[in-house]
């Protein structure tokens, strides 16, 4: 006689970068002591698998996995790079907030020359904007650390109001740096 089990999944947690929303690949999990009996957990394309065969007994308090970015240099541009979740619903999304960075803009005159004193702003697609104001090197203009939110990627460079470019932050590094070209 040959008998079958039916594995069924019993919680998916999404892992996701806290700006770009794009799943974080190189994440590695594990349960919180205790694992629960015939609980199995996977790590699968920025999704956290949990399953188990049916007619396991549910655990009498809701299992706690650990999720951390992989990826040691990732690791250093996320606020937090390691969480617990408590697994208390089948569909979890977890985002990660990225750490503080700055963005720099050198702008120059459509001829290439240094465009000083200029009003430089990032506007992100809520409204918000992110004041960046010139540095002591002339032309340079710079934001403070900021936590760049999702309605920020992308942003629209602003000078004197005016929208000059769309530009993102790169998040591979700790200061995003642009050349624009002032047009307005």
């Amino acid at each position: 006689m040959i008998e079958t089990s039916v594995v069924k999944t019993l919680h998916r947690v999404r892992v996701q970068h806290g700006s770009t929303l794009r799943p974080l690949e190189r994440i590695v999990a594990s349960f919180v002591e205790p694992t629960p009996i015939g609980w199995v957990l996977a790590v699968k394309h920025g999704h956290v698998v949990i399953s188990a065969r049916e007619g396991v007994p549910e655990p009498a308090v809701a299992p706690v996995v650990t999720v951390k970015a992989a990826d040691p240099l990732q690791a250093m541009r996320l606020q937090a790079p390691s969480v617990d979740i408590t697994l208390d619903q089948p569909d979890l999304v977890h985002s990660f907030d990225p750490a503080a960075m700055t963005v720099t803009v050198e702008l120059v005159e459509p001829d290439g020359a240094v465009a000083e004193g200029r009003a430089m702003m990032a506007r992100g697609a809520d409204g918000a904007t992110v004041p960046l104001p010139e540095t002591a090197i002339p032309g340079t203009y710079q934001s403070e650390l900021t936590q760049w939110p999702a309605a920020f990627h992308p942003f629209d460079l602003l000078v004197g109001g005016t929208l000059v470019q769309k530009a993102a932050v790169d998040f591979t590094r700790t200061d995003t740096r642009l050349r624009v070209v002032d047009t307005t």
